[in-house]
C-alpha cells in the first residue's frame, strides 16, 4: 500500500509541474499521462489538502487503470514501452 501512495505522491507532483512549465509542452505520450491524471485531479492553484487527490491517483494505480490507458496510448502511437513493466498484475 505505501508503495502505491508514494507513487501517487509524485504522480501528482509531476503532473503540477508539467502545468508550473506551461505553455511549454512534454512528449506526447507524457501529456496524455498527464491528461489521464488530470480526469481524476484537477490543478491546484493554491494550496489545499492533498489527501483526496493522492487516494484518487492510488486508486488508479492500484487498479491498474493507469498503467493499462499509458500503454494503450503508447501502443496506438507506436511507441513500445519495456515489456517488463507489463507483467504486474
Amino acid at each position: 500500500d505505501n508503495l502505491e501512495f508514494i507513487l501517487a505522491i509524485e504522480l501528482l507532483s509531476a503532473c503540477q509541474a508539467i502545468e508550473f512549465r506551461r505553455p511549454l509542452k512534454s512528449s506526447e505520450l507524457l501529456e496524455f499521462a498527464h491528461d489521464y491524471v488530470r480526469q481524476f485531479v484537477s490543478f491546484a492553484a493554491e494550496d489545499r489538502i492533498f489527501a483526496e487527490d493522492i487516494n484518487k491517483i492510488a486508486g488508479i494505480i492500484k487498479d491498474f487503470s493507469f498503467v493499462e490507458k499509458v500503454n494503450e496510448f503508447a501502443l496506438s502511437k507506436n511507441i513500445f514501452l519495456n515489456d517488463r513493466f507489463t507483467d504486474f498484475k
